[in-house]
């Protein structure tokens, strides 16, 4: 028995070293997996406080403007900003966060890193 956890350990190790990126969204994946089972829903309603009176801002601030979440995860982090014009999620695992649920929100997701954004400059 203590060979198969020690051959599990080695694969894994193999695998983050080989396949760094794929591992990383693997376990990225897996971890909103968990939290979208034990919460039912994922909650966001946080968010809010976060983008505006944590950072001196008034909701207001954000009226017509984009905004774009790098690294946005499934939570929806910018559904609460109603006013602006465009709310952006970007995040390579866009398309798997639409199936946990992302889908329903109000904002946009798109599958990238912010290596490559794919909006024109200045949107």
């Amino acid at each position: 028995m203590k060979g198969v956890g020690f051959l599990k350990q080695v694969l894994t190790l193999l695998i983050v070293k080989v396949f760094p990126v794929k591992w990383k969204e693997y376990k990225e994946l897996s971890y909103w997996k968990k939290v979208k089972k034990a919460e039912g829903t994922m909650s966001n309603a946080h968010y809010e406080y976060f983008y505006t009176f944590h950072f001196g801002f008034q909701k207001t601030f954000f009226d017509n403007k984009t905004l774009l979440d790098l690294g946005c995860g499934p939570r929806g982090s910018l559904e609460w900003a109603d006013n602006a014009e465009r709310r952006i999620g970007l995040d390579p695992l866009a398309m798997d966060y639409l199936k946990l649920g992302a889908d329903k929100q109000n904002m946009e997701y798109l599958a990238s890193s912010s290596e490559c954004i794919p909006l024109i400059d200045g949107e």
